[in-house]
């Protein structure tokens, strides 16, 4: 990344992600571990990896 925009900052990439990505990162950002996040979205840990 080159100066002072972040990528999730970044509108056009606001506007690629779909729906169960917001998800899965705002669930990463209250789990902290991509496991535990995936049972909490009640899916198995190989669908969020997919995600990413």
């Amino acid at each position: 990344m080159t100066g002072s925009r972040s990528a999730v900052s970044d509108p056009a990439l606001l506007m690629r992600l779909k729906t169960r990505q917001l998800v899965l990162l705002a669930q990463l950002g209250v789990e902290r571990n991509l496991g535990r996040a995936a049972a909490a979205m009640a899916t198995s840990q190989p669908a969020p990896t997919k995600l990413l």
